[in-house]
């Protein structure tokens, strides 16, 4: 159900366009769904329905995948209205959800891990940021750089000197990967972080670069390649 093949290294940590990434567990919200319209039959297809229009909106804009909030908080209104008086049917909706919501902690707990993770080697490139702003400047000086793919670090921007040409974070994201020149030219410089050099598209693009002789440098957590 992934709207996109891998993560996009958009926002701060980690950004996935997809329901189950935000949720836990797709299992978890069809439960949720099944849970509300018993509790409240109107408002529960109101929910699934506001689903799948949000679904289909995804699909179409997979970068807005925060919009996904208005349906996890949607998912709390058909219990908070619900049809049954019964107090039994009441505590049975709510053992049901506390154990939706225990099983979807349990899924969760690789993506917490992954998030973790991110952000503590976002700290770590934070932290060498200096030693990389260094090498790319020492890089325009004994390169004839004209562009500057700037993915060292989301939430940081590479000073470049006058008439570089900086690609963003994002717009690095979706360029490089299509790039088959990689080490026939040498005014283009990639400047890839550890969180960048693990997404598939850019590892391969790593491979091309290398197949085509581009040059390579280390400068604190960061990879400056030249191509």
């Amino acid at each position: 159900m992934s709207f996109l093949a891998e993560p996009l290294p958009f926002w701060e940590v980690g950004a996935y366009g997809n329901l189950s990434y935000w949720y836990g567990s797709i299992v978890c919200f069809a439960a949720v769904v099944i849970i509300s319209i018993g509790a409240n039959t109107r408002l529960g297809v109101a929910l699934l329905i506001s689903a799948l229009l949000m679904f289909v909106f995804m699909l179409t804009q997979p970068l807005h995948n925060w919009y996904w909030f208005t349906v996890l908080a949607a998912s709390a209104i058909p219990v908070s209205f619900m049809n049954q008086k019964s107090i039994y049917s009441k505590c049975a909706v709510g053992v049901l959800l506390a154990a939706v919501v225990v099983l979807n902690a349990c899924l969760s707990i690789d993506n917490i891990g992954f998030e973790i993770y991110n952000r503590n080697v976002q700290m770590a490139e934070h932290i060498s940021y200096s030693s990389v702003i260094g090498c790319v400047e020492n890089s325009e000086r004994s390169e004839e750089v004209n562009v500057v793919y700037d993915m060292a670090t989301i939430g940081m921007v590479l000073p470049l000197s006058n008439g570089v040409k900086r690609i963003s974070y994002p717009s690095s994201f979706s360029t490089l990967p299509g790039i088959t020149d990689a080490g026939s030219r040498t005014d283009r410089l990639a400047v890839l972080g550890e969180r960048s050099r693990e997404i598939l598209s850019i590892r391969e693009f790593l491979k091309r670069a290398e197949d085509g002789g581009a040059k390579k440098q280390w400068c604190g957590k960061a990879l400056l390649v030249r191509f």
